[in-house]
């Protein structure tokens, strides 16, 4: 086996490794002594000495550089490399890593040279100054910090090839617009009331209804948050459910095509937000599979549940998978997908809102910033009970005390406290043990089917029970007071 190195060398100028264990006599010589942590003696900056920096189990795996066995021998094996940097020979990717790791830093390292002493102190090179040295590390920092924001994030499972695209998913809704037996399906782009020149800031919106003078009108917003497709698809499930054959999935009770399509002739129209985080949703289905956020800037993003006004506060939070920031927003509204869903809330008085999300199992009630809930929980609940029998297993409350994290400016709690929408939810629709796609989203075709199924069932459900308390007499019904 050839020694370490001879693969450093070429590429890592100036590198003086330590990995402590029992040293092989080629290691030896590299002063090679862990198998589990890096210790890299820098340059100093300055005369003060050596700069120890040490490089833990987990930083070696993000770049990817683990230590557990190797081209040193059986101590050591780098990290798997993505596919597309899949070499024939193992020390060949330790050798790319190398290269790419110089290119970040090309100083951080010191060279091993033959009579090197790692404990003796080194003079600062010619023509620079101790003052260009700390410069130097600098740039070389930021530009080591920038190229692990590049490269983790592509590092996550991606989505299964079988969830549609942001741009096909769109399509396949404008398809569904037409007559449809005795209700319509009509599809619109509803741009940004701030900027409504802008075509790019606009969301597709779908209604579905029989009638000029619905009995009770529902809202459903889905996909704010963009790693969360699974939520998407179960939107344009529904819309599909309207304007097609049943078709239930396999292993579930019934379909909820004819259910929805009952509950629209009888006097429901619904109306559905499939993706309210078009760009983002863009980036969760690439080389960005853990975002959250909007996608505002490559490393700083608006979650958009936490950009309307109640409860609303500054804040931000750190997507590590994902090396970003999810904020708040600079002020309530101040994303014009929050702008786009507040011009559509407006537009009518309904009697129940859905905001669908994944992540967990559960049917959450306002609030998400304070515990205890509404002066409307039991209502709330009430509500829920044809629909839980559907899903036993999901907990039902307040988004705070289910949840067991803080969620100020929640989109719900708005719809609640501000438009009057006691019958006011986030369902989390689905969960599964993993980090980013495969936690939120199903890894097998027919999982996904079934929960499209389901949850389309469940919103049916709701549905026929908002039709039952109008007493299927009159019009929809106006906000009800929750001061």
């Amino acid at each position: 086996m050839r020694c370490l190195d001879c693969y450093l060398r070429p590429f890592c100028s100036h590198a003086a490794l330590e990995l402590p264990h029992q040293a092989s006599s080629c290691e030896t010589r590299l002063g090679i002594r862990s198998p589990h942590t890096w210790t890299v003696r820098t340059k100093s900056c300055t005369r003060r000495g050596l700069i120890k920096a040490k490089l833990s189990f987990v930083l070696a795996g993000l770049l990817p550089l683990t230590m557990q066995g190797g081209i040193c021998g059986p101590h050591c094996m780098p990290w798997p490399l993505p596919p597309t940097w899949t070499l024939p020979k193992v020390e060949h990717s330790m050798l790319v890593l190398c290269r790419r790791k110089a290119v970040a830093a090309p100083t951080l390292l010191r060279s091993y040279r033959p009579g090197f002493n790692p404990n003796q102190e080194d003079s600062l090179p010619a023509g620079r100054s101790a003052v260009q040295e700390q410069l130097q590390e600098g740039f070389n920092f930021i530009g080591f910090a920038l190229l692990l924001a590049l490269i983790l994030p592509s590092l996550q499972p991606r989505v299964p090839a079988f969830y549609r695209s942001t741009d096909a998913l769109d399509m396949e809704l404008h398809a569904a617009a037409g007559k449809h037996g005795d209700f319509d399906i009509r599809v619109e782009d509803v741009p940004d009331p701030a900027d409504m020149a802008n075509p790019q800031h606009r969301l597709t919106l779908v209604t579905a209804s029989a009638t000029s003078r619905p009995k009770a009108r529902i809202l459903i917003v889905a996909n704010e948050h963009a790693r969360e497709l699974v939520t998407g698809e179960v939107a344009l499930g529904l819309v599909k459910s309207l304007a097609e054959a049943d078709s239930p999935a396999k292993g579930t009770a019934v379909g909820h095509g004819d259910r929805l399509r009952a509950a629209v002739r009888n006097g429901l129209e619904l109306t559905v937000l499939p993706i309210a985080n078009t760009e983002g949703r863009r980036l969760a289905e690439g080389l960005r599979p853990c975002q959250r956020g909007t996608a505002d800037t490559p490393l700083v993003a608006t979650d958009l549940n936490r950009n309307f006004p109640t409860d609303w506060s500054a804040g931000l939070q750190l997507n590590y998978l994902n090396v970003a920031l999810d904020t708040h927003g600079l002020s309530p509204f101040s994303a014009y997908q929050a702008r786009v869903i507040r011009e559509i809330a407006m537009r009518h008085e309904w009697d129940a809102f859905l905001d669908l999300h994944s992540g967990n199992l559960s049917l959450n009630l306002p609030f998400g910033h304070t515990f205890g809930g509404s002066k409307d929980l039991q209502e709330q609940l009430r509500a829920l009970e044809g629909v839980r029998k559907l899903c036993p297993e999901c907990i039902a409350g307040p988004s705070r005390d289910v949840m067991k994290y803080d969620n100020p400016g929640q989109l719900t709690d708005w719809m609640y406290q501000d438009r009057g929408v006691v019958y006011s939810y986030v369902w989390e629709v689905f969960s599964a043990p993993g980090t980013c796609a495969p936690h939120f989203n199903p890894s097998a075709e027919s999982e996904l089917d079934a929960t499209v199924d389901r949850w389309g069932s469940m919103v049916a459900a709701l549905g026929e029970f908002v039709l039952e308390r109008q007493g299927m007499q009159g019009t929809a019904s106006s906000p009800r007071s929750v001061g």
